[in-house]
């Protein structure tokens, strides 16, 4: 859930004078965490690390079957998640899509999800994305799913390493082993990257955090 605080701080010298700011705070989900979006946002956020051109790219939750283009309908349900998610994506794009906070429990622990993604490769990973992890507000780390990413050595819009570009052929599932960062509050977060544009991108549907199997 996520709470709506006002909070006001007053001068110690001046009490007339003061500042008001609305604060949101999210209390954390609990084990065997899954969303599929029908929903819509929830306490999911995202955010543009670089602004795309000529149009903004951004990730979106909805229903994607209007875009002819992209994966068709949700993997299950209605709605997904997707980079513009009934346009292309553009040129320069950097945004990332982070989960709520998760408490998860005791090992084993996975993240799961279904995706979807057709992206300009040209033969060195020019779009496409990776998954990163923080645990306890900390940093940001890309994380690997079990088995590896599908692509070695991309770019990924400058970020380079492994992760998805090209073309998943069809809905995918992919899970990652977070054993690791059992018992502690974690956020993921889908970074999406792109040199070039034109192409549907990346979407993601059923993200699950929690015991396995997903279902």
């Amino acid at each position: 859930d996520l709470d709506d605080t006002t909070v006001t701080a007053r001068s110690d010298n001046d009490f007339s004078v003061s500042e008001t700011a609305e604060v949101w705070t999210q209390v954390p989900f609990v084990v065997n965490w899954l969303d599929g979006f029908e929903g819509g946002w929830n306490a999911w956020t995202t955010d543009v690390l670089r602004v795309s051109n000529p149009n903004p790219t951004n990730w979106e939750v909805g229903d994607p079957s209007p875009f002819g283009a992209g994966p068709g309908p949700a993997y299950n349900g209605t709605n997904c998640s997707g980079t513009n998610i009934v346009d292309w994506y553009y040129d320069n794009a950097d945004n990332i899509f982070v989960t709520p906070y998760v408490e998860i429990g005791v090992a084993p622990q996975i993240l799961s999800f279904y995706h979807w993604y057709d992206t300009n490769d040209w033969g060195w990973g020019a779009d496409g994305g990776f998954v990163e992890l923080s645990v306890s507000g900390g940093p940001w780390n890309r994380i690997a799913p079990i088995g590896g990413y599908p692509y070695v050595g991309g770019n990924f819009g400058g970020y380079g390493g492994d992760g998805y570009s090209g073309n998943s052929a069809g809905w995918q599932y992919q899970e990652f082993d977070l054993t690791t960062w059992a018992g502690q509050v974690v956020q993921a977060r889908f970074h999406f990257g792109s040199n070039g544009g034109g192409m549907p991108g990346w979407y993601v549907d059923d993200v699950y955090m929690g015991t396995p199997p997903y279902r």
